[in-house]
């Protein structure tokens, strides 16, 4: 069994060493007089300089008290050293790390101890589908104050019923009367049924595409017959929107809102054009130039009313009756 002396040179070699430098002071000092307690029994002995302060065990006793149970010993590394826990502060700053997450529908400040966003959108229970998308890389490291958004994307397929517009054939005949025309056959418009692709993100729209149609009612082609153009007439170029005639006193602005809508720049895929669809050789016949669309409303209705004077209500066979209204 070790001397005294030994065993006291082995407590303070260890004290002053790292690891034991580490330990409380009061841990340090309860160890020592347990070792004191345990090692010898009798005394206690403190080197100091070149002489050594003896202390019986009575002494030590009144001293220190009783002698104290031994408490657990530090586990020590493969290299010696004691396994020393990490201190609070550390853990409350690890813990400290707050982000601000947006994710299905819902913007919310998170604390968390991820290191970055994948981790981050782990430790939240949120995952990836094919088509969602983030606003930053998952390898992305975390700081203080980042925002994260993850956006939702699916897609979906809608079937729609849709109008097929009709087209209109026009035929020039001299057995009408020069500027009048005669509804053959009215138009109707088909009717489709269209498969189409869309794509949502977080339940918005933000896409749409054609993938397929199938036509379930024919459109029928309105067939129209035209007399002759009459050469317009001098003056006709008179910027007042006024004919001086009967004209004058009928209800222009319900016949525009049937025929476009009330839409000076109204344009029809079937060749009509303008808040009363002109067609550019009726257009011409009384007085304008370029596209009926291109002219101001009040030039538009001057030579409405023209046409009017010319050859009636007929030229527009569907809303001519609102003239009247």
């Amino acid at each position: 069994m070790p001397g005294p002396d030994e065993v006291w040179s082995e407590v303070l070699s260890f004290l002053n060493s790292r690891p034991g430098r580490l330990l409380a002071q009061g841990t340090v000092l309860s160890a020592v007089a347990t070792l004191a307690y345990a090692g010898f029994g009798h005394s206690l002995n403190f080197p100091g300089g070149d002489a050594v302060t003896t202390i019986d065990a009575g002494a030590a006793q009144q001293m220190f008290g009783p002698a104290p149970s031994l408490a657990p010993v530090p586990s020590l590394t493969p290299a010696g050293t004691p396994t020393v826990a990490s201190s609070p502060s550390d853990s409350d700053a690890v813990a400290a790390l707050r982000v601000v997450l947006t994710a299905d529908g819902e913007t919310q400040t998170v604390t968390t101890a991820a290191d970055t966003v994948g981790e981050l959108l782990a430790e939240q229970n949120l995952t990836l589908g094919d088509l969602d998308r983030l606003n930053l890389r998952s390898t992305t490291p975390l700081i203080t104050g980042l925002k994260v958004k993850l956006v939702r994307v699916e897609k979906q397929q809608t079937i729609a019923t849709e109008k097929v517009p009709f087209t209109t054939k026009r035929t020039r005949v001299g057995t009408l009367p020069a500027g009048t025309t005669k509804v053959i056959t009215k138009g109707v418009a088909g009717q489709r049924r269209a498969t189409y692709s869309i794509t949502l993100a977080d339940g918005r729209q933000i896409s749409k595409h054609l993938l397929s149609a199938e036509l379930v009612r024919q459109p029928v082609t309105a067939v129209i017959q035209e007399g002759p153009e009459k050469p317009a007439s001098s003056g006709s170029d008179d910027s007042s929107s006024s004919t001086g005639t009967k004209a004058d006193s009928l209800n222009w602005a319900a016949l525009a809102k049937c025929e476009s809508g009330g839409n000076p720049r109204a344009t029809n895929p079937a060749g009509y054009y303008g808040l009363y669809q002109f067609s550019l050789s009726t257009w011409r016949a009384v007085g304008g130039s370029g596209n009926p669309r291109d002219a101001s409303s009040a030039e538009q209705t001057k030579r409405a009313k023209m046409l009017y004077n010319k050859a009636g209500a007929g030229q527009w066979p569907v809303c001519g009756r609102k003239l009247f209204t």
